[in-house]
């Protein structure tokens, strides 16, 4: 009995001494890849393990260039010297860089991603902590804002995630989508602007309509100016402009 839990201690601590050994990252990419590959290991995690093998070979197989490779190490020795976990900071980190490799995301998707995790990086945690999770939901799936009842996505993968004193990711022309567990409502050809701080979508233009519940209608409204506050399910126009051939 004694000598089963004597080994089961002596792992712990090997485990334990294990992510004690890396305090700080080889700016050397090859190195680097070494070193955080024994990093994320040390969690000892499946799925984890899973999403670092993606990154493995999306890393060995020149997804990332060398200044993006660089940057990238940088950024995750800030990380580790700053104590941040592997789960769920680095995590995130991983999956939003297999997103963003899979999907074939512009360059300057990822050049922002970096500077504005740099940027925030030095303040409070659960701030770094929510621009983790807002840029992986962008590189998957263009999710702007999701719960259990409802999610927020645009379909153009032309976005651009800004720091003007607060985060912004700007949308040019595309169909903005909101998608709730009975029904869905879609603003097409528009353009906007979410503000994930405040969980506001300000938008410019666009088209809606009823032809899911009102099919053969034509019925459809031009939108102008609106804003929505992405935890509802609906949106506010300042003025639009109605067409219904069926009586004017």
């Amino acid at each position: 009995m004694f000598r089963p839990l004597l080994l089961a201690f002596m792992f712990c601590l090997s485990a334990l001494g294990l992510r004690g050994q890396i305090k700080s990252f080889s700016p050397d990419p090859a190195i680097f890849i070494k070193e955080f590959e024994q990093f994320i290991r040390s969690a000892e995690d499946k799925p984890l393990d899973a999403e670092l093998e993606l990154f493995l070979s999306n890393w060995r197989g020149a997804r990332f260039d060398a200044v993006q490779q660089k940057n990238i190490s940088k950024l995750c020795n800030s990380m580790i010297q700053r104590g941040l976990n592997i789960k769920p900071y680095f995590n995130l980190v991983l999956t939003s860089l297999n997103a963003f490799a899979y999907r074939k995301l512009p360059a300057k998707n990822l050049q922002q991603w970096q500077q504005i995790a740099d940027n925030l990086l030095g303040r409070n945690p659960s701030e770094y902590l929510s621009f983790l999770q807002l840029a992986n939901n962008l590189f998957r799936d263009n999710t702007i804002f999701r719960d259990p009842a409802k999610r927020w996505y645009a379909k153009s993968m032309d976005f651009d995630i800004l720091f003007t004193g607060q985060i912004e990711v700007r949308f040019k022309k595309t169909d903005l989508i909101c998608r709730t567990l009975f029904d869905s409502m879609i603003i097409m050809n528009t353009e906007g602007t979410y503000v994930p701080g405040k969980n506001l979508w300000k938008g410019n233009g666009g088209m809606t309509g009823w032809e899911r519940t009102m099919p053969g209608e034509n019925m459809k409204v031009q939108l102008f100016h609106y804003e929505t506050d992405v935890q509802t399910s609906g949106y506010i126009a300042d003025s639009a402009w109605l067409s219904y051939p069926k009586f004017f």
